[in-house]
């Protein structure tokens, strides 16, 4: 009698070491998603919104300016923002300012950021 009770503990506890295990590998796992989530989340931010490229402009024409010794083409539509986001005109943008501009594949600037005005 005495082995077979031996054994019956045998099965019990290994059977309360299997209901354990997934007690706590089950929220281990599910924590483990959340953290990739998480990471995967902070990595699809942007680290400089709006603009690709900033300089100080130096002098500015009717069609082109020169932001740091770089003389650049304006396209016919350029979109100015204020350093609140807010709208700009051109006219409130000039020489010494510190900006932050999109290029499109013509290389011509199609948006500024006035960041600081001198």
């Amino acid at each position: 009698m005495r082995g077979k009770s031996k054994q019956k503990v045998s099965i019990i506890s290994k059977c309360l070491v299997i209901v354990l295990s997934l007690f706590v590998a089950a929220p281990m796992a599910i924590c483990q998603e959340k953290a990739k989530e998480t990471k995967q989340t902070i990595v699809k931010q942007p680290k400089k919104p709006g603009y690709q490229n900033n300089g100080h402009v130096l002098r500015v024409g009717e069609d082109e300016i020169v932001v740091d010794d770089h003389l650049i083409k304006l396209a016919k539509q350029v979109n100015y923002h204020a350093p609140d986001g807010g709208a700009l005109i051109s006219k409130q943008m000039h020489e010494g300012a510190y900006i932050g501009f999109n290029l499109n594949d013509q290389k011509e600037i199609t948006d500024i950021w006035i960041i600081k005005n001198k």
